[in-house]
């Protein structure tokens, strides 16, 4: 076949345009990451930046050599040519190019964020280089799949990278917290390692504990480098999800490999749309991957232990273990009546276990983690705001068009690929009863306060909806995978892939960002001054930012955490007055020589402003209470941090 032959469809043609002309972009595609600055001068420390060149020139020609490649092939080799495009498909394809709309609308977003458009015009030209070349890629070792497979592979391909490189852009040695509670977490992971090391002695956090245990793995080898904590974390966000996902489609046995990767990437970045956190996935991988109704006693051991991790987790995911299993059971052995009593007593055995355990390792863990019982389950006395289920400035969206928005494409394809099915009316109710309390239940954790800036508060739900899609979509989708229908689902598929990556682009525009660190350079001398200056080896009390002492950038005799942002932040949305009388109390005996701080302000928000509930209770029950009694000494707008002291 000639390369005159294969460029005779437009849509390719102007693909190739694409991929020819960003070739002279390639030397600034991918100098924005922090993390790929610091690993290509540890390799090449007198020119960092040509490794940077020559990747990137070698992942750019990998276009134009798949073309080239495919091109010189026999046609015997490349297998039946997709079929001329037909209007329908013209009009798809017109759609499609829509997906140019995002990127152009993230170089808006990217402009206000950053103030950088040249910044924000490499993101574009990253994001149709990435579209353009696995595009072409998939064309050459799959071309009888046709257009739509391929071009469904490549927007879920250009979103799996931008994804990974999101999480990897986060890696850096830079001091300072990334984000409002990204340096805490790292204490918190500091305190369950710490229990461990002292023999199970100490005080364990209240907040998110299974979460502490996976990041607390890298403090027991070393807790000197903040950047190796920052690429585990960044490992897990990646992996998890992605294992969770292949786990899911390993259960449906494609034939082919291609359409194994393509579901497997739709799944991960599905999960990435809450996103769901990976501490969470590790509640129901196992039992994802593992279930197996003729080997009962299996399966109660993975439920056991999956339902104690749940307990760990969080509240509306108790029973997520024991609810995979009874939809895995559902969907792969539909009811039929006469009800098997074996069944449901199996079925009423591993519920039982499951609650049991659950159940059993959250007041487990209270009785052991050296905390008041008063100190758990604030969630339950937390408001409702329930106008951020519409737009609203803490989720422009709302809550419920966003996640409409993320179910759109698999619930419309799974109504449209079972519309010709004879379907068990019982087993249906049943799962769609199922979906439902999840979805009231992941609504009403969404609108509590503190909640609602993403949909986040879903995980739970987006994991068994895509349980769900996958095995009913994937068992008819595999009915279609000869050469006569490389089309099929082509509109479908094209959809579901446009949906996530396109959530994914304009919600995270972390990629380009790049802490500075010479301002980090310049102000650890002067806040190391200050301690040795004022505190002269007493308490120091921090609140944020405690990552500094923790990682030893900052050195001070004994630092009190236990009013961390994070928890004080829950106390305080919740109106815990036990805990806030307490706080009080110690900061009225002037115990604490220096505290650390966000900055303190005693203004108000209306709603008309991101978090101005989650603003205001802070400001009425922390800020107004601590400058009561300590006075700031220093006041960093850039860091948004301060130092106060007691007031004489």
């Amino acid at each position: 076949m000639k390369l005159s032959e294969m460029m005779n469809k437009w849509y390719e043609t102007i693909l190739f345009i694409i991929v020819s002309a960003v070739v002279s972009w390639l030397s600034t595609l991918l100098l924005y990451s922090p993390f790929l600055k610091k690993f290509s001068a540890s390799l090449l420390p007198s020119g960092g930046n040509l490794l940077l060149v020559v990747l990137t020139v070698a992942a750019g020609l990998l276009a134009v050599i798949a073309l080239v490649f495919r091109s010189r092939q026999k046609p015997e080799r490349i297998g039946r040519q997709p079929d001329p495009i037909q209007p329908k498909q013209k009009m798809t394809f017109a759609v499609i190019l829509c997906l140019a709309l995002v990127p152009l609308l993230w170089t808006v977003r990217a402009r206000v964020i950053l103030g950088d458009l040249r910044a924000a015009a490499a993101f574009l030209v990253l994001i149709w280089f990435t579209l353009a070349a696995f595009y072409f890629a998939t064309r050459v070792f799959a071309a009888y799949r046709g257009w739509g497979w391929a071009f469904s592979l490549a927007i879920l391909g250009t979103g799996f990278i931008f994804s990974c490189a999101s999480f990897l852009n986060q890696v850096t040695d830079y001091p300072f917290s990334l984000g409002w509670s990204e340096g805490n977490r790292f204490v918190n992971a500091a305190l369950v390692a710490d229990w461990f090391r002292h023999g199970f002695k100490g005080t364990l956090p209240v907040l998110h504990p299974t979460r502490y245990l996976l990041q607390a793995i890298p403090f027991l080898v070393t807790n000197h480098e903040i950047w190796i904590h920052r690429l585990w974390q960044a490992l897990l966000w990646i992996s998890l999800p992605l294992l969770l996902s292949w786990m899911l489609v390993r259960r449906v046995h494609f034939k082919r490999k291609s359409d194994s990767l393509w579901w497997m990437l739709l799944g991960y970045l599905f999960l990435q749309q809450g996103p769901v956190y990976y501490h969470l996935a590790l509640s129901v991988l196992p039992v994802i991957g593992w279930y197996r109704e003729d080997r009962p006693a299996r399966t109660a051991i993975i439920l056991a232990a999956c339902s104690a991790w749940a307990g760990l987790s969080r509240i509306n995911w108790y029973f997520m273990p024991f609810t995979v299993a009874l939809l895995l059971n559902l969907l792969e052995k539909p009811l039929t009546f006469p009800l098997q009593k074996n069944r449901l007593l199996r079925l009423g055995i591993w519920g039982f276990i499951s609650s049991l355990f659950a159940v059993g390792a959250k007041y487990g863990y209270q009785a052991i983690s050296g905390n008041p019982a008063w100190y758990f389950d604030t969630a339950f006395s937390s408001d409702l705001l329930w106008y951020r289920l519409f737009p609203n400035a803490t989720f422009l969206p709302g809550i419920l068009p966003g996640v409409l928005l993320a179910l759109i494409p698999l619930g419309g394809w799974m109504l449209f690929s079972g519309r010709k099915q004879r379907v068990f009316q019982w087993n249906s109710m049943i799962i769609g009863l199922i979906l439902a309390v999840y979805f009231i239940g992941s609504t009403v954790v969404s609108i509590k306060i503190g909640g609602g800036s993403n949909l986040h508060n879903f995980d739970s739900f987006l994991v068994l909806f895509l349980l769900v899609s996958v095995l009913k979509i994937g068992e008819t989708d595999k009915n279609h995978e000869n050469g006569e229908n490389h089309n099929h689902h082509s509109r479908q598929r094209i959809l579901a892939a446009i949906i996530p990556v396109t959530i994914i682009l304009l919600m995270n525009p972390a990629v380009l960002i790049e802490p500075d660190a010479r301002l980090a350079d310049e102000e650890i001398p002067l806040l190391q001054g200050l301690i040795d200056k004022q505190a002269r080896g007493n308490q120091i009390l921090c609140l944020s930012d405690c990552q500094l002492f923790t990682f030893g950038t900052l050195d001070a005799g004994r630092v009190d955490v236990r009013y961390e942002k994070i928890f004080l932040m829950e106390m305080a949305m919740a109106g815990n007055d036990a805990f806030l009388n307490q706080l009080e109390e110690d900061l009225q005996l002037g115990q604490y020589s220096l505290l650390f701080s966000d900055r303190l302000t005693t203004n108000t928000q209306s709603t008309s402003q991101a978090f101005s509930e989650e603003n205001n209770s802070w400001v009425n029950h922390i800020s107004r209470l601590v400058l009561k009694y300590y006075t700031p000494v220093l006041d960093e707008k850039r860091l948004n941090l301060q130092v106060l002291r007691p007031v004489k």
